[in-house]
């Protein structure tokens, strides 16, 4: 994926469909923008993947021991609540319900694009998760390492 930055609102319609961004969709190759993969965060949103991006994490996961208890460990905290979305006509995605449920999503909803990751959160989440961070974050080296 490009790196893609910002953040995006739609609103997650009664069925639990999600209008694809315009100005996100603008930004990714025409062959990323017709079937995404999504899985639940540890931080209550959740994480948008293109193919591309899919098929990279997919190749890792195949190189995990399954005889190892760890990889297997993680393997399922990882892939917990996968899904492949497609998009349709209109250019919406569909969330599921356990996973609507899983991120709390509500009506208002932000795609939230920082570089190669983007989230999808519940817009007062989002905002309340933001709230809770240090304010005293210092950035040093071993971040960007």
């Amino acid at each position: 994926m490009a790196n893609i930055y910002g953040e995006y609102k739609v609103s997650m319609d009664a069925k639990g469909r999600l209008l694809v961004p315009a100005d996100f969709c603008k930004q990714l190759p025409e062959t990323e923008r017709t079937r995404f993969h999504v899985k639940i965060t540890k931080v209550g949103s959740l994480t948008l993947y293109t193919e591309t991006q899919w098929a990279q994490a997919e190749a890792s996961l195949a190189r995990l021991n399954p005889l190892k208890a760890k990889a297997m460990e993680f393997k399922r905290q990882f892939l917990d609540g996968y899904r492949t979305l497609e998009v349709d006509s209109a250019n919406r995605i569909l969330i599921p319900k356990n996973l609507q449920d899983a991120a709390g999503l509500n009506k208002d909803i932000v795609f939230w694009a920082m570089g190669d990751q983007v989230e999808i959160w519940d817009a007062a989440r989002k905002e309340a998760y933001m709230q809770s961070l240090s304010e005293d974050i210092e950035l040093t080296d071993d971040l960007f390492s």
